[in-house]
């Protein structure tokens, strides 16, 4: 059924499907509303939805609506989702939580801070409760950006606001500071983490050292490393590739091929992993190890993915 509601989706025989008392289930529902979308016929998409609610399907209309939605702004299409929008607001509609924050991070992906900032100073404006999914979503967008002053402005609302930072909301705003070199923010943003109440994760580790390398700051990279380990903090191998492309970069060989030694006793490496001493290997001319390890990798992870470039270094 719902492969031949698809096909009439994209023609003008929708409205028949109804009278004839066919009772369409949600993915029915979906591709009838996904054919109104494609063909840019927003108000008659939400009519539909509406229809669904007016025959007792408020639930399935929701889950559509959540679908498409969510298709919409994942897509590049936060204009057509906007229009929607705008129409629900017309009909009396509240939007919800889910509808502002998909849109609010579609625009975020179509670098339309503008946009994203407006419609999140309109939740404000009609009273809606942000929540810290919202707030993230914005930093977030702000961080892609590079717009660190106001992602930093909109953080500290956050807290004034008596939200509680997330996990999330924090690797957020150190990537970005480290992107536009603001080492030190970062590591006093840290080094705060204890009060706000989170604990660092993998994820944290992996932007710290990663930061720290593309900075030039090989010390306090390896330092923060190294405590890591006397720590006990469970290192993985996303963990161990970071520190081993920061050391190649650095021109630290030696050093990098020792901990690669060392960290395969207890892991064992992802291509990923092998790329980065590769890479390593020939950037200092050294072609014999880089052809061992790929036999290696080979005979592994046989028709391994390896950078096309790699051996026109040596």
């Amino acid at each position: 059924m719902a492969a031949v509601i698809t096909g009439f989706s994209r023609t003008a025989q929708r409205g028949g499907i109804l009278k004839r008392g066919y009772s369409p289930d949600i993915f029915t529902f979906t591709s009838l509303i996904n054919g109104l979308f494609m063909e840019g016929k927003i108000s008659d998409a939400v009519g539909l939805l509406n229809k669904i609610i007016q025959l007792g399907g408020a639930s399935a209309a929701r889950r559509s609506r959540e679908h498409e939605w969510k298709a919409l702004c994942k897509d590049g299409k936060t204009n057509v989702a906007s229009g929607l929008l705008n129409l629900m607001i017309q009909r009396g509609e509240e939007p919800d939580s889910f509808t502002y924050n998909t849109l609010l991070n579609g625009y975020c992906l179509e670098n339309k801070i503008d946009d994203a900032r407006e419609l999140f100073a309109i939740m404000e404006a009609k009273g809606h409760k942000r929540d810290v999914v919202c707030y993230n979503v914005l930093i977030n967008g702000y961080c892609k950006c590079q717009k660190l002053e106001e992602a930093m402005r909109l953080f500290k609302q956050m807290i004034c606001e008596e939200y509680k930072p997330t996990i999330i909301t924090l690797n957020t705003m150190l990537m970005g500071l480290f992107q536009v070199g603001k080492v030190e923010v970062a590591r006093g943003l840290f080094s705060k983490m204890k009060v706000y109440e989170v604990t660092p994760d993998s994820t944290t580790c992996n932007i710290l050292l990663d930061g720290f390398f593309k900075n030039n700051c090989l010390a306090q990279a390896m330092d923060l490393f190294y405590n890591l380990e006397r720590s006990g903090f469970v290192l993985d191998i996303e963990t161990y590739s970071c520190v081993l492309d920061g050391l190649c970069k650095a021109g630290k060989l030696d050093s990098a091929t020792e901990l690669f030694e060392r960290s395969r006793k207890s892991l064992v490496p992802t291509t990923v992993t092998y790329n980065i001493m590769i890479h390593g290997f020939c950037k200092t001319g050294k072609m014999e190890g880089a052809y061992n390890l790929f036999m290696e990798m080979e005979e592994k992870e046989p028709r391994s993915e390896i950078s096309p470039f790699i051996f026109e270094l040596g």
